[in-house]
């Protein structure tokens, strides 16, 4: 009859350990005290500051989860733990196709987008077509004048007063013209002067080389005077307002015939 001591053990299975003894001894109490004390293991020392063995440690078989991120499509919010991967992968979109924008194709019969029209240029080419001797005259001056005169062009004492004079000598021919002739001219007088209100003829720039000039002062003076007219009467939207200051009679008064101060004045009454 085996019997169990309190570790588990059998007598056979002491008796196999205890060399020279046999399980009635066992049983009995018989063996060498030293030979059974060497079947009961020692227990291992234990500190608090020693780690728990390998073998108790319990390893983590499965990763830790990643945050979720949640998708809202229109069945609900949809989980999806990565979605970096759809930007490199080609999913059939499933939105609702009222939702997509579509690429606007442009109508292949479109026209072209049309250049604003310059009616300055569209009414010097009028006046060139037409048969006014005078007005053309006037065109081909300011045009010859702007050339020579443009700002930041370098030009000579000798070249600005000669384009000063040859601007002069158009100017009173004009006004030696009258009836139809002389209105249309004057009429174009005053746009050129009114266009380039900013740049060959504004007051900074219109009298420049006066004083290299070699005319009669009564000329010069004329001159000048005129100038200040066409200048402040150019534009329409101010002219009446102008004329309220100008004195057109001591305006003209030097050098002028009475024909000429006639003539002018005649243009501005009407």
């Amino acid at each position: 009859m085996s019997i169990e001591n309190d570790d588990g053990l059998t007598t056979e299975e002491m008796a196999e350990a205890l060399p020279n003894t046999s399980p009635e001894e066992v049983a009995a109490g018989e063996a060498p005290a030293d030979e059974i004390t060497t079947l009961i293991p020692e227990p291992e020392e234990i500190h608090e500051d020693s780690p728990a063995p390998a073998d108790n440690v319990i390893e983590p078989t499965q990763e830790i989860e990643q945050p979720v991120e949640l998708v809202h499509s229109e069945n609900g919010p949809i989980a999806d733990q990565n979605l970096a991967h759809l930007e490199d992968t080609n999913v059939e979109s499933t939105a609702n196709p009222s939702q997509v924008i579509e690429e606007v194709k442009t109508p292949e019969n479109t026209p072209e987008p049309t250049v604003p029209v310059n009616y300055f240029q569209e009414y010097i080419s009028e006046i060139m077509k037409g048969n006014n001797l005078p007005a053309k005259t006037v065109v081909s001056v300011v045009e010859r004048y702007y050339s020579a005169m443009k700002p930041m062009l370098p030009i000579s004492i000798q070249e600005g007063s000669q384009a000063q004079i040859s601007l002069w000598q158009a100017i009173y021919t004009t006004i030696n013209t009258s009836g139809n002739d002389f209105n249309v001219a004057w009429n174009v007088w005053l746009n050129m002067f009114n266009y380039y209100s900013d740049s060959i003829f504004s007051i900074p720039k219109a009298f420049r080389f006066f004083e290299f000039m070699r005319m009669p002062r009564d000329q010069i003076i004329a001159f000048q005077r005129i100038l200040n007219l066409l200048i402040l009467t150019a534009n329409p939207t101010t002219r009446a307002v102008n004329l309220k200051r100008i004195d057109l009679e001591a305006t003209l008064s030097v050098y002028f015939s009475e024909k000429n101060r006639m003539t002018i004045m005649m243009f501005y009454n009407n």
